[in-house]
Parts: structure tokens; C-alpha cells; sequence
């Protein structure tokens, strides 16, 4: 069995964005996570002042970090044993969501207070997680890992070129699924709000 390959070696940059003249001027970008190591995922905070992203450090150890673009520093806000990536202020503005892998490479969406303090699981039963994003404090898209409902293998027990009520099998399914994913997401936000 191999071990996982290490995430490639990223950085952030920052530029200014100007619209002068109806042109859009960018400047000169500057390197605000300049070490060895991962660091991704960039969201800004919704007041402009901070972003938050993905680190991993010498310790192999993914955790959230916010860039403070005034101080020009970064402080850690999660130092958990588990893997945080893709951190996302709560719509309620009482701090962030970020997909964890968990011990047994569980993935899910957790949401902490803005300190990293007080981890506490936002949908239980929805996994794999791999990205999300908030509409608002009642509805959260999700790239649902799962989604290998529509990957080769299986996509191709339905290319069948038979038809099921003059539909193409293969459209009535990803329809059938996609339909299904939807409902079974608006089910689970209900219940969790």
C-alpha cells in the first residue's frame, strides 16, 4: 500500500483591483504566505479586513488559519488532530464552517466559533463532504462526495441506448438521481434548522 502523496507546495497572493475608466487594473500581486508548505483556499471575511485558509505546517496537519491584512499576520484557529479544509464564515456571523476529516477519514461539515474554539457538527449524516458553500443561514450547498452516483461504472449500466418512456435510460437516471440528491438535501437542512 502507498501513503497518500503530500498536497503540492501553493501559496496566496494579494493584488489590488482597480476599475479605472471601466478597465479593470490589477496590481502587482504580493505573496502573503510565503513559506514551504500548503496553503489554500482562501475566503474572504465579509468586512474585507481578513481572509481565512487551509495550512498545512511541518506538522503534516491540515488547520484553518485567518491572514489579518492590516498586521500582515496569520493566526492559527484550529490545532486539531483531525484535517479542517475549505473554511466559510457562517451566515450568522458567529464564526465558520470548515469540512473536516475526521479519525476515520470522515468527511464532514463542522462549524467552530471564530477563536477555532467549540467544534460542533452541522449536518451529521451527510458525507462525504468535499466543498460547501452558505445561501444563507437555512440553506448550504454541498459537493456531496457521494455523488459517485454519477461516476463511470455506474453511468455506464444505464448507456444502454435503450429508452424508458421515449427517455433515454442513462437521462432518466442522472435526472432520477439528481432530483432525489436535491430532495434528500432539502430534508436534511429542514431537519437541522
Amino acid at each position: 500500500m502507498q501513503a497518500a502523496a503530500a498536497p503540492p507546495a501553493t501559496d496566496i497572493y494579494l493584488a489590488d483591483l482597480r476599475v479605472v475608466d471601466g478597465r479593470v487594473q490589477v496590481g502587482t500581486p504580493v505573496n502573503v504566505t510565503a513559506r514551504p508548505g500548503y496553503d489554500n483556499q482562501p475566503f474572504f471575511l465579509p468586512d474585507g479586513g481578513a481572509f481565512l485558509y487551509t495550512s498545512i505546517r511541518a506538522d503534516s496537519q491540515a488547520d484553518i488559519y485567518r491572514y489579518d491584512l492590516r498586521t500582515a499576520t496569520s493566526v492559527r484557529l484550529t490545532a486539531t488532530r483531525e484535517s479542517e479544509y475549505s473554511p466559510t464564515p457562517l451566515p450568522d456571523g458567529s464564526g465558520f464552517s470548515a469540512v473536516r476529516v475526521e479519525a476515520d477519514s470522515t468527511q464532514r461539515l463542522w462549524a467552530f466559533d471564530w477563536d477555532g474554539a467549540r467544534p460542533r457538527l452541522v449536518l451529521d449524516s451527510i458525507k462525504p463532504v468535499g466543498y460547501h458553500a452558505w445561501g444563507d443561514a437555512r440553506t448550504v450547498a454541498l459537493f456531496v462526495l457521494g455523488c459517485l452516483l454519477f461516476s463511470y461504472p455506474l453511468l455506464a449500466l444505464f448507456n444502454t441506448g435503450s429508452t424508458w418512456f421515449g427517455i433515454p435510460v442513462l437521462y432518466a437516471y442522472l435526472f432520477g438521481v439528481w432530483a432525489a440528491l436535491i430532495a434528500l438535501m432539502i430534508v436534511v437542512v429542514e431537519r437541522w434548522t
